[in-house]
């Protein structure tokens, strides 16, 4: 099963909102007029991969899962324990670590797909599309009838060897 749950980007200070502003707003030039302003090659390799009709919108900037799995880390801080290492531009080979505040916790078991930075109202989302593998179905090895009737308060019965037990 697939679900997307939505991390909110908290603690920004004033560089690095500039360096998320600089890369988000590079990627809006390149989605919608092809203007190349130095974005990242991760960056660029969305255009016509996943998006396959363009139009004149905000587009959320992708964060493909290979690159992502391994920057997602939990550290105990004052700020919050979920912090996720984003590719950056300007700081090739050193990124930027985000705080984020989840809007609801993470499955146990989850594996990371493809997620997207999306700017709403000068704050910062990350959406994380995460699978959650399904567990497998019991299979009973036996099967037992129960009646809960008015003369015996409850029978069992074992339908494989067809034993009846009263209980009450």
């Amino acid at each position: 099963m697939e679900k997307t749950i939505r991390a909110s980007v908290i603690g920004l200070t004033k560089t690095k909102r500039e360096l998320l502003d600089y890369d988000y707003g590079n990627y809006q030039w390149w989605m919608m007029f092809g203007i190349n302003n130095g974005i990242l090659s991760a960056f660029r390799a969305f255009k016509g991969y996943k998006q396959e009709r363009l139009t004149y919108r905000e587009y959320p900037l992708p964060l493909q899962s290979r690159f992502i799995k391994d920057w997602f880390r939990t550290r105990d801080t004052k700020l919050t324990k979920d912090w996720i290492k984003m590719p950056n531009s300007r700081k090739k080979g050193v990124g930027l670590w985000l705080p984020l505040k989840f809007h609801r916790p993470l499955p146990k078991k989850y594996i990371l797909k493809d997620s997207f930075l999306v700017r709403k109202r000068d704050k910062y989302y990350v959406h994380f599309c995460i699978e959650i593998p399904e567990q497998e179905h019991y299979v009973p090895r036996t099967m037992i009838g129960i009646d809960c009737g008015l003369k015996n308060p409850v029978t069992l019965v074992d339908l494989e060897s067809r034993s009846t037990l009263f209980l009450g």
